[in-house]
């Protein structure tokens, strides 16, 4: 039952990032109500799974659509 859940805030995670790309982590916790752990490791598995790319601007990751 957790998993299912976390791969629903996964999908959301997702559809924000497609919406307001470039993102931040702490930008994703705020709007999707979840803790900063938790947007980190989502956004880090869609990164993985080459649905979204990472890249450190200023000390933060700034999370956008691959080109």
């Amino acid at each position: 039952m957790v998993r299912e859940k976390y791969k629903k805030i996964m999908g959301k995670v997702f559809e924000m990032v497609k919406k307001e790309e470039p993102v931040s982590t702490s930008m994703v916790a705020k709007k999707m109500n979840v803790n900063w752990a938790t947007a980190q490791r989502s956004l880090y598995e869609l990164q993985a799974e080459g649905k979204i790319n990472g890249k450190k601007v200023s000390g933060r990751c700034i999370w956008v659509l691959p080109k």
